[in-house]
Protein backbone atom coordinates (compact mmCIF):
# COMPACT_ATOMS: atom_id res chain seq x y z
CA UNK A 1 0.00 0.00 0.00
CA UNK A 2 3.05 2.00 0.04
CA UNK A 3 3.37 2.75 -3.48
CA UNK A 4 -0.41 2.98 -3.92
CA UNK A 5 -0.27 5.91 -1.26
CA UNK A 6 2.68 7.51 -3.00
CA UNK A 7 1.13 7.21 -6.46
CA UNK A 8 -2.25 8.73 -4.84
CA UNK A 9 -0.32 11.60 -3.55
CA UNK A 10 1.55 12.33 -6.81
CA UNK A 11 -1.83 11.98 -8.60
CA UNK A 12 -2.82 15.07 -6.14
CA UNK A 13 -0.48 17.20 -6.77
CA UNK A 14 -0.49 17.01 -10.61
CA UNK A 15 -4.11 17.61 -10.13
CA UNK A 16 -3.45 20.62 -7.65
CA UNK A 17 -1.25 21.89 -9.86
CA UNK A 18 -3.62 21.56 -12.82
CA UNK A 19 -6.74 22.82 -10.68
CA UNK A 20 -4.71 25.89 -10.31
CA UNK A 21 -4.03 26.45 -13.47
CA UNK A 22 -0.96 27.98 -13.16
CA UNK A 23 1.86 28.09 -15.85
CA UNK A 24 0.61 25.74 -18.02
CA UNK A 25 -1.65 27.50 -20.00
CA UNK A 26 -0.85 31.08 -20.80
CA UNK A 27 -4.34 32.15 -21.62
CA UNK A 28 -5.50 30.78 -18.40
CA UNK A 29 -3.12 32.64 -16.53
CA UNK A 30 -3.57 35.68 -18.38
CA UNK A 31 -7.49 35.36 -17.37
CA UNK A 32 -6.15 34.92 -13.86
CA UNK A 33 -4.11 37.91 -13.82
CA UNK A 34 -7.20 40.14 -15.50
CA UNK A 35 -9.93 38.60 -13.20
CA UNK A 36 -7.69 40.09 -9.82
CA UNK A 37 -6.65 43.06 -11.60
CA UNK A 38 -10.42 43.96 -12.31
CA UNK A 39 -11.60 42.54 -8.69
CA UNK A 40 -8.82 44.54 -6.94
CA UNK A 41 -10.08 48.02 -9.59
CA UNK A 42 -14.01 47.62 -8.83
CA UNK A 43 -13.24 47.06 -5.19
CA UNK A 44 -11.29 50.20 -4.95
CA UNK A 45 -14.11 52.15 -6.56
CA UNK A 46 -16.58 50.65 -4.22
CA UNK A 47 -14.45 51.51 -1.03
CA UNK A 48 -12.66 54.64 -1.96
CA UNK A 49 -15.36 56.41 -4.26
CA UNK A 50 -18.51 54.91 -2.64
CA UNK A 51 -17.31 54.61 0.24
CA UNK A 52 -18.64 51.40 1.24
CA UNK A 53 -17.63 48.67 3.60
CA UNK A 54 -16.79 45.66 1.53
CA UNK A 55 -17.80 41.29 1.64
CA UNK A 56 -16.46 39.59 -1.18
CA UNK A 57 -17.35 35.81 -0.86
CA UNK A 58 -16.15 33.16 -2.88
CA UNK A 59 -13.85 30.78 -4.46
CA UNK A 60 -11.25 32.06 -5.26
CA UNK A 61 -9.07 28.76 -5.94
CA UNK A 62 -6.64 30.63 -4.13
CA UNK A 63 -4.43 29.57 -1.37
CA UNK A 64 -3.63 32.11 0.73
CA UNK A 65 -1.58 30.51 3.84
CA UNK A 66 0.13 27.54 4.49
CA UNK A 67 -1.51 26.48 7.12
CA UNK A 68 -4.97 26.45 4.44
CA UNK A 69 -3.19 23.69 2.65
CA UNK A 70 -2.99 20.00 3.66
CA UNK A 71 0.49 19.82 1.70
CA UNK A 72 1.33 23.11 3.62
CA UNK A 73 4.76 23.47 1.40
CA UNK A 74 3.00 22.60 -1.85
CA UNK A 75 2.11 26.24 -3.25
CA UNK A 76 4.76 28.11 -1.57
CA UNK A 77 9.02 28.46 -1.87
CA UNK A 78 10.94 28.71 1.35
CA UNK A 79 12.79 32.05 -0.15
CA UNK A 80 10.40 35.48 0.08
CA UNK A 81 9.70 36.21 -3.61
CA UNK A 82 9.61 39.54 -5.03
CA UNK A 83 6.15 40.58 -6.03
CA UNK A 84 6.68 41.31 -10.00
CA UNK A 85 4.92 44.69 -10.77
CA UNK A 86 4.13 43.65 -13.86
CA UNK A 87 1.73 41.06 -15.11
CA UNK A 88 3.79 40.82 -18.86
CA UNK A 89 6.58 39.84 -16.52
CA UNK A 90 4.69 37.75 -14.66
CA UNK A 91 3.54 36.22 -18.14
CA UNK A 92 7.50 34.96 -18.74
CA UNK A 93 7.85 32.86 -15.64
CA UNK A 94 8.34 29.60 -16.41
CA UNK A 95 7.97 27.71 -13.54
CA UNK A 96 4.21 27.27 -12.28
CA UNK A 97 4.89 27.75 -7.98
CA UNK A 98 6.11 31.19 -9.00
CA UNK A 99 3.25 31.93 -11.30
CA UNK A 100 0.92 30.81 -8.60
CA UNK A 101 3.20 32.64 -5.95
CA UNK A 102 2.61 36.06 -7.78
CA UNK A 103 -0.82 35.78 -8.01
CA UNK A 104 -1.30 34.91 -4.17
CA UNK A 105 0.90 38.29 -3.66
CA UNK A 106 -0.80 40.06 -5.49
CA UNK A 107 -4.20 39.24 -4.15
CA UNK A 108 -2.36 39.74 -0.43
CA UNK A 109 -1.30 43.16 -1.39
CA UNK A 110 -5.16 43.85 -2.39
CA UNK A 111 -6.32 42.69 0.81
CA UNK A 112 -3.42 45.01 2.34
CA UNK A 113 -4.23 47.69 0.35
CA UNK A 114 -8.38 47.51 0.79
CA UNK A 115 -8.24 46.67 4.65
CA UNK A 116 -9.63 43.10 3.98
CA UNK A 117 -9.52 40.30 6.15
CA UNK A 118 -9.90 36.64 5.88
CA UNK A 119 -12.78 36.31 8.39
CA UNK A 120 -12.19 32.77 9.32
CA UNK A 121 -8.58 32.70 9.18
CA UNK A 122 -9.06 35.78 11.89
CA UNK A 123 -11.49 33.78 13.80
CA UNK A 124 -9.83 30.96 13.42
CA UNK A 125 -6.08 31.82 13.51
CA UNK A 126 -4.35 28.02 14.31
CA UNK A 127 -6.89 25.96 12.91
CA UNK A 128 -5.45 23.27 11.21
CA UNK A 129 -7.34 21.27 8.61
CA UNK A 130 -10.72 22.86 8.11
CA UNK A 131 -10.58 22.66 3.99
CA UNK A 132 -13.42 23.75 1.58
CA UNK A 133 -12.00 21.85 -1.53
CA UNK A 134 -10.68 18.42 -2.45
CA UNK A 135 -9.61 16.32 -5.74
CA UNK A 136 -12.00 14.26 -6.73
CA UNK A 137 -9.66 11.90 -8.26
CA UNK A 138 -8.16 11.02 -5.77
CA UNK A 139 -11.05 10.64 -3.46
CA UNK A 140 -9.46 13.06 -0.79
CA UNK A 141 -12.16 14.26 1.05
CA UNK A 142 -12.18 11.27 2.79
CA UNK A 143 -8.81 11.84 4.21
CA UNK A 144 -9.55 15.67 4.65
CA UNK A 145 -6.30 16.11 2.11
CA UNK A 146 -7.39 19.69 0.68
CA UNK A 147 -7.24 23.51 0.58
CA UNK A 148 -9.04 25.99 1.97
CA UNK A 149 -9.76 28.07 -1.14
CA UNK A 150 -13.38 29.49 -0.90
CA UNK A 151 -13.00 32.42 0.99
CA UNK A 152 -14.74 35.09 3.02
CA UNK A 153 -13.35 38.48 2.93
CA UNK A 154 -14.40 41.50 4.65
CA UNK A 155 -13.56 45.24 5.58
CA UNK A 156 -11.90 45.45 8.94
CA UNK A 157 -14.30 47.33 10.69
CA UNK A 158 -16.50 44.39 10.40
CA UNK A 159 -14.60 42.34 12.96
CA UNK A 160 -16.69 43.31 16.04
CA UNK A 161 -20.30 42.57 13.92
CA UNK A 162 -19.52 39.44 12.95
CA UNK A 163 -19.08 35.62 14.00
CA UNK A 164 -17.96 32.63 11.88
CA UNK A 165 -20.27 29.47 11.83
CA UNK A 166 -18.92 26.17 10.91
CA UNK A 167 -21.32 24.18 8.49
CA UNK A 168 -21.40 20.69 9.97
CA UNK A 169 -23.93 19.47 7.37
CA UNK A 170 -21.91 19.48 4.37
CA UNK A 171 -23.26 18.30 0.88
CA UNK A 172 -20.56 14.84 0.36
CA UNK A 173 -20.71 14.96 -2.94
CA UNK A 174 -19.47 18.80 -3.77
CA UNK A 175 -15.80 19.62 -3.97
CA UNK A 176 -16.43 22.59 -1.70
CA UNK A 177 -17.61 23.34 2.02
CA UNK A 178 -19.49 25.93 3.62
CA UNK A 179 -19.03 29.02 6.05
CA UNK A 180 -21.01 31.39 6.52
CA UNK A 181 -20.86 34.92 8.30
CA UNK A 182 -23.63 36.28 11.10
CA UNK A 183 -24.54 38.81 13.23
Amino acid sequence: TQSRSSAASDVYKRQQLDDSQTGHDPERVRFRLAFHEYLAISLHVIKHFCRRKLIIVGDFNLVLNRIDSFNEGEFFTNSIPKRLDCFKDILQLTSPIDVYTQIRLFCLDMLNELELVDIYRYYHPHTRRKYTCWCQLTQARSRNHGNRIDLILASKSFLHQNSINDNEAQNESSTHALSDVTE
